[in-house]
């Protein structure tokens, strides 16, 4: 994969390079047409340099979840990462945001204890 093909790949996620560091939902990939957009630099000759696992999404319809896989993949060799994220839309439920994260950038994990508690009921 070139810098050029990785360049409109990235745009058509609306990011501007690897270090655009700015989140986008499933909402925002329908609203610029990612999924068609991806298919598109599919059929113009970027699966010729894909991975043989991942052929099969070249013959199948795109949709948002199969496009953010393409760019998963496309990412790995670049060291970087789709980061996601899940917030809450109130009433409606949750929602899920991505963002691409590079090496350099740290993202904070949750961990817990596994020290015993001690309860005091004097």
């Amino acid at each position: 994969m070139t810098g050029d093909d990785l360049q409109r790949l990235l745009e058509a996620f609306g990011l501007t390079s690897l270090a655009d560091a700015r989140w986008f939902t499933r909402h925002d990939m329908r609203r610029l047409g990612t999924a068609a957009r991806v298919g598109a630099l599919l059929d113009a000759g970027l699966a010729e340099c894909w991975m043989p696992c991942k052929r099969h999404y070249t013959q199948t319809p795109l949709n948002e979840q199969r496009a953010l896989t393409v760019l998963r993949q496309a990412l790995r060799p670049h060291c970087c990462h789709v980061h996601a994220k899940e917030f809450s839309l109130g009433a409606r439920g949750t929602g899920v945001k991505y963002r691409v994260v590079g090496p350099e950038t740290r993202v904070a994990r949750v961990t817990f204890s596994r020290q015993p508690t001690v309860l005091n009921l004097a």
